[in-house]
């Protein structure tokens, strides 16, 4: 399973260097970040933030990541809906 994620990751690499515009949707948000110019974060059907990566995680002072920064937007426990 890594190799074919790492072969698509390094694809995707390749067509956004390129210029390419790509939709990419993930739970990953580290995979995120390193893929994404751009960023919207969408709880229950609704965007709660949307910037560059860079930018997000500099405006949120203690959070170094995306992933931090979507926990403490939506919070740090598992739901059923």
């Amino acid at each position: 399973m890594f190799q074919s994620r790492n072969v698509i990751i390094e694809y995707l690499k390749r067509l956004n260097a390129e210029k390419t515009t790509i939709i990419y949707t993930s739970h990953y948000m580290e995979e995120a970040e390193l893929l994404c110019t751009s960023i919207a974060i969408i709880d229950q059907g609704k965007i709660i933030t949307e910037g560059r990566p860079g930018d997000m995680i500099g405006s949120q002072p203690g959070y170094t990541n995306l992933e931090s920064i979507f926990l403490h937007l939506t919070g740090r426990k598992l739901r059923d809906y």
